[in-house]
C-alpha cells in the first residue's frame, strides 16, 4: 500500500479501530460479578476524574443526569461507588470510588492490558515501535484538530504520551 488519500485512511481506520475495540472489548472472559463493559467505564471516568457529581460525569457520557444517576446508583448498589454531601456545597453529592471499586478499576485496567501485550507480542519489536511512532503522530493530528487535547486525556504528556514529529 503505497498511499491513500484521507478518506479511504478513515475508512480503513474505522473498520480496523471497530475490530480493535471489539477484541480488546470482548466479556466472554468477564468473570461473575465483574462489571459490564458500561459499568467498567462509568468506572474508570470516576476514576480518571476523581470526586465529581452526577451533572459533571453525565456530560462525560453524552447521557442526561437522570440517566447517569440510575447508572451509578447500580455501581452504588454493588459497591463500586459512594455518594457524599458536597463538603462545600451541601445541596450537592459527589461520587467517588469505594476501595472497591478502585480495585475493580485496577483489575479492569490490568486485563485490558495483558490483552494489548497479547496482541502486539505477535508483532516485531520493530514494528511495534513503528505502530507507536504513528499512533503517536495520529493522536498529535486529532488534538491539533480538536484544538486542544481533551481534559484528562494522557496525549498532554502526563503519561507519557505525546505527539511525535509531523
Amino acid at each position: 500500500m503505497d498511499e491513500l488519500d484521507a478518506m479511504d485512511a478513515a475508512d480503513k481506520l474505522l473498520g480496523m479501530t471497530n475490530l480493535f475495540q471489539m477484541t480488546m472489548d470482548r466479556r466472554r472472559d468477564r468473570p461473575a460479578g465483574e462489571p459490564t463493559r458500561l459499568q467498567s467505564f462509568l468506572l474508570m471516568a470516576i476514576a480518571r476524574h476523581g470526586t465529581m457529581t452526577v451533572s459533571e460525569l453525565a456530560p462525560l457520557l453524552d447521557v442526561s443526569p437522570a440517566t447517569t444517576s440510575q447508572m451509578v446508583g447500580t455501581l452504588e448498589a454493588r459497591g463500586w461507588v459512594s455518594r457524599a454531601f458536597d463538603p462545600q456545597d451541601h445541596r450537592r453529592h459527589v461520587l467517588e470510588l469505594t476501595g472497591e471499586g478502585q480495585a475493580m478499576v485496577e483489575r479492569s485496567r490490568l486485563r485490558r492490558r495483558e490483552r494489548l501485550v497479547d496482541i502486539l507480542s505477535r508483532l516485531s519489536g520493530a514494528d511495534r515501535a513503528e505502530l507507536v511512532r504513528l499512533a503517536e503522530r495520529v493522536a498529535a493530528a486529532a488534538v491539533e484538530a480538536a484544538g486542544s487535547p481533551p481534559e484528562g486525556s494522557p496525549v498532554d504528556g502526563a503519561d507519557g504520551v505525546h505527539g511525535g514529529e509531523a
